[in-house]
């Protein structure tokens, strides 16, 4: 048992160690709906989820809330990603957000989102940051299963294409747990070999899940990692993936891969190109986004009936509101009477310390004017100095006869030179 009993701040510091140590507390997702919300004139959004047992508070910083496309609305259901902490100002815990969806996605589409999001901000997937591929390219890698048929595809188009250009074959498997980790080493066996110009990524399209292993974070920044430019070649035209977004260019096929990078054209056709790829890059990807969302609209839909939740979202809408209004207008008549208070304290404090440093300068003033050397010379006494070292003459033994003087007056000053001295008062 301790001796000394801890203070407020001890504990407090002890309790959020102790919730940032939890590795279900720093990084886990709740679902709940939202209850309360307010946004402060910094941006940061501040609110509360509850279900039928309890209710929790949350924050949603400004740096973080830039990046959603969804905000916390009361009345409606959410998941939320993040971590659970101490406030210290106030001892209580809440959740500190970085991500938030509509309720009704499944988990594996939440954690794609949140990893987009997350890589985003990283400028991963920046546009300027994108390599152009070589006009004359004679080594090309390629990255895929060994038993598919994309290895056979993407040489037959180069064999048509250009029979001179080799082909680095690297296997890996694409699809399964281990399929992230596979990869990876395949792109790095063909960057360790140091001959490809440009590494071919692909596989012949699949499902979601069959796709999951190309939006593996590892595997996203090997790529933004690679010296040399990266293709992504997987599946069709609608099946986008992480590494579709930070490859330097993306085609729909392995195939079409093949023709891109093996093409005979010239500069100004090559260039053609990468502009059309780059002006399609953000159409392509808010299509991406908006499919998604009108899949999750869909399973919502499927989920509950649409009169049933439209309403209960307008009761609770309602009652929220009027919560909500009645709130806000307790808090800013607080607010008015404490800045009415601090206000009326402050100009109190002013003229007190006005008053004081008026009289305080005053006092300065007379004492100054007292101490003034200039008017003890106004009335007709002299300061005498040394004239070698400019010292000051007080007393009989300050000087010697011989020493020169200078005698300053009132209007100017006197040079002379001492015959003798003599101690004691004279009259």
């Amino acid at each position: 048992m301790r001796a000394a009993p801890l203070t407020v701040g001890e504990v407090t510091e002890y309790l959020q160690h102790l919730f940032d140590a939890d590795e279900l507390l720093s990084d886990l997702w709740i679902e709940g709906e939202v209850v309360e919300t307010f946004v402060s004139g910094a941006g940061h959004h501040y609110f509360s989820v509850a279900d039928d047992n309890a209710r929790l508070n949350c924050v949603l910083f400004r740096n973080a809330a830039i990046r959603q496309r969804y905000r916390p609305v009361a009345g409606q259901g959410c998941a939320i990603h993040g971590r659970i902490s101490i406030f210290p100002r106030d001892g209580k815990y809440q959740l500190y957000a970085d991500f938030i969806r509509p309720a009704g996605v499944g988990l594996a589409a939440l954690e794609f989102e949140l990893l987009k999001q997350q890589l985003t901000a990283e400028g991963l997937f920046e546009q300027s940051r994108k390599r152009p591929l070589l006009e004359r390219v004679r080594v090309i890698g390629l990255v895929t299963s060994a038993e598919g048929a994309v290895r056979h595809d993407v040489a037959t188009v180069l064999q048509r294409r250009n029979p001179f250009i080799h082909l680095l074959f690297a296997p890996a498997t694409v699809q399964g747990d281990g399929a992230p980790a596979s990869l990876r080493m395949a792109l790095q066996q063909l960057l360790h070999d140091g001959r490809c110009q440009v590494i071919i990524i692909g596989r012949g399209g699949g499902s979601a899940t069959d796709l999951a292993a190309f939006n593996d974070e590892q595997l996203v920044r090997a790529v933004f990692a690679s010296p040399i430019p990266v293709v992504s070649a997987v599946g069709h035209e609608s099946d986008w993936t992480l590494l579709d977004l930070v490859a330097d260019l993306r085609a729909a096929t392995p195939s079409a891969a093949a023709e891109i990078v093996s093409a005979p054209s010239g500069q100004a056709a090559r260039q053609l190109l990468a502009d059309l790829m780059r002006h399609s890059h953000g159409f392509r990807r808010s299509l991406f986004d908006q499919m998604l969302d009108v899949s999750r609209c869909r399973e919502e839909l499927i989920r509950r009936g649409p009169l049933a939740t439209i309403s209960n979202l307008t009761l609770r809408l309602d009652e929220q509101s009027d919560a909500l209004q009645l709130l806000t207008m307790k808090s800013l008549e607080a607010r008015r009477a404490a800045l009415s208070t601090a206000t009326s304290s402050i100009q109190t404090r002013a003229r007190e310390r006005v008053g004081v440093s008026k009289v305080a300068a005053a006092s300065a003033g007379s004492l100054l004017a007292v101490l003034d050397p200039r008017a003890t010379l106004d009335r007709g006494y002299v300061a005498l100095a040394d004239a070698e070292t400019g010292g000051p003459v007080n007393l009989t033994t300050d000087t010697a006869p011989g020493r020169r003087l200078v005698a300053h007056t009132r209007d100017g000053s006197i040079a002379s030179v001492v015959e003798s001295t003599q101690l004691g008062a004279t009259s």
